[in-house]
């Protein structure tokens, strides 16, 4: 029994870590979308690739003075990916490659050869960093046109991986910074819950019983769709605070009595182990949730398991003679 009650704790905090990841995720995905930080992330990437002061536009009829960059986004190409006339937040690989060697090489009215895109990369200044890139890729592909698009595809999903990671470690400091206010707002201390769950059998019960729905109706979180509108997210975040409010868990600051250092000490550190469980993640705490439910289902006592009632002995009369 008393190893089934740690884990009914282990599953209750479990629980209340992943409504809190959340919450922080729903926060920081309505401020994404509020900044546009994805398609500002994307922007710089595409000038990492391609900027290059002395690099202009060669379309016919363009502007001498519009760097590659600003020509880049101003193609049909890219235009076509904008919603609402803002710049697009993910452009496939094939796209840059196309737009890049349009830019590069003009379409005219015959199909372009290998000789024609290597001399219009060879016409590039001679200290660009975007002409000596190009040229490798070239003479990677020898005479395949093909070949040379598929160098430039993955020299972009390269430079995107990159971008990615920095996105993803801009987002992760700001989710630190979230679940800071979102720990500090609702008082989510964790040995104060803790030590409630253990001595509460009723709301241990009740929290494995809310865990268990929630594994088996929410499907798997993830990051938020970016696409959608920030009322969706809006309600979002309303619905993980209801859930937190209704779980019948010591939040808030109401019942806070401050005592002495170690009340302080203790406080603390219970906070801390709460924004560094939120700041891990939906996804994380789902799959550990469903792990604990795992093991607690596969861990019940023999006492708890229902047992078929066992025949009466048979009496001494009844058992037939050899």
């Amino acid at each position: 029994m008393f190893g089934l009650q740690i884990i009914d704790i282990a599953v209750g905090l479990i629980f209340i870590y992943l409504i809190l990841a959340l919450t922080c995720t729903a926060v920081n995905e309505l401020i994404a979308g509020w900044v546009d930080r994805r398609t500002k992330n994307l922007v710089q990437g595409i000038r990492n690739l391609l900027n290059d002061a002395k690099v202009t536009d060669k379309a016919p009829g363009s502007n001498p003075d519009t760097s590659l960059v600003e020509s880049f986004y101003s193609h049909p190409l890219i235009k076509a990916l904008e919603e609402n006339g803002t710049k697009p937040s993910y452009i496939p690989s094939r796209t840059f490659a196309l737009t890049l060697l349009d830019l590069i090489s003009p379409a005219g009215s015959e199909p372009k050869t290998i000789e024609d895109i290597r001399g219009a990369v060879q016409a590039l200044p001679a200290d660009s960093t975007l002409r000596r890139a190009l040229l490798v890729m070239i003479d990677d592909a020898g005479d395949d046109l093909k070949k040379v698009q598929a160098n430039i595809e993955i020299w972009f999903n390269n430079a995107m991986d990159r971008v990615s990671a920095w996105y993803k470690t801009r987002t992760q400091t700001i989710i630190i910074v979230i679940a800071v206010l979102v720990v500090l707002a609702t008082n989510a201390d964790t040995l104060r819950i803790g030590k409630a769950l253990s001595n509460d059998q009723a709301l241990r019960d009740s929290l494995v019983a809310q865990a268990q729905e929630y594994v088996k109706t929410a499907p798997p979180p993830g990051t938020l769709d970016p696409s959608k509108p920030p009322t969706d997210k809006v309600a979002e975040i309303k619905k993980n605070v209801a859930a937190i409010q209704t779980l019948g868990v010591p939040l808030g600051y109401r019942d806070d009595n401050p005592n002495g250092f170690n009340w302080w000490l203790s406080k603390i550190l219970g906070l801390l182990l709460t924004v560094g469980a939120a700041s891990l993640g939906a996804p994380f705490w789902f799959d550990m949730l469903n792990k604990f439910i795992n093991v607690r289902s596969a861990g019940k006592s023999p006492d708890e398991v229902a047992k078929p009632p066992e025949a009466p002995p048979k009496r001494q009369e009844e058992v037939p003679p050899k």
